[in-house]
């Protein structure tokens, strides 16, 4: 009997065993976010990382070598062009050629250092600033070498003339594309941030509501007619 007793306990401990293991377990409390009628539901924050994301998805450029390139390019194509309408125009024997050729060759070199510029992934800008800064380094650099060789020159050479030219044709091709380089590393600016305006930024929304001549204007009872001045935002 007391054998049997003890079987029956054990059947029965080995028998509850499975049991309490196949229980489910206590569910976790769950959250719920009210959102407003007709809003999408709202979703977790995700975490992010510190990187800066780049439009396109590409590797961000480095400036300081795009300024660079700009430098270099710049000058190397205000060189050939310039030689080559120096050299039509001796041949031809117009001096009429080798003027285009002055006034033609820093807009060639100061549009190439523009589209550089563009090439980056984080800034972005328009050729004019960048061609106004290449002829204005063209001349000043120009004048600036062309009178230094030739004052240089001119007590130890009779032939003062020549390199007083040949100077200011190498201050005319490094000048346009330092000029146009900087002329676009002034004007740009960040991808898909506002454009340089030029003027006073405007009045914030709140003290805007408080100025009469920003509100719209209709035509009193007595029929007077009004004129409302458009704000002229100028872009590059």
């Amino acid at each position: 009997m007391k054998r049997t007793t003890i079987l029956g306990v054990a059947a029965l401990a080995t028998w509850s065993a499975p049991a309490r293991a196949a229980a489910p377990p206590a569910a976790e409390p769950s959250v719920t976010v009210s959102t407003p009628s007709g809003a999408p539901p709202a979703t977790p924050p995700q975490a992010t990382s510190g990187a800066l994301s780049v439009p396109g998805g590409g590797k961000e450029t480095s400036e300081v070598g795009i300024g660079v390139s700009q430098v270099f390019f710049g000058s190397l194509v205000t060189l050939v062009i310039g030689t080559a309408f120096g050299l039509v125009a001796a041949g031809i024997g117009s001096a009429t050629v080798g003027y285009v050729g002055a006034a033609v060759t820093p807009a060639a070199g100061s549009l190439l250092v523009c589209k550089l510029g563009q090439s980056s992934t984080t800034y972005e800008g328009g050729c004019a600033p960048t061609i106004v800064g290449g002829y204005l380094g063209a001349i000043s650099l120009g004048i600036t070498m062309g009178y230094a060789v030739g004052a240089v020159s001119a007590g130890a050479n009779s032939d003062s003339g020549t390199y007083s030219g040949l100077g200011g044709a190498v201050g005319l091709v490094v000048g346009a594309a330092v000029g146009a380089t900087i002329g676009w590393h002034v004007s740009k600016h960040r991808r898909n941030d506002p454009p340089i305006a030029l003027g006073p930024p405007p009045p914030p929304p709140a003290q805007a509501e408080g100025w009469s001549e920003l509100r719209a204007r209709t035509a009193t009872a007595r029929g007077t007619p009004v004129i409302a001045v458009p704000l002229l935002s100028l872009r590059f």
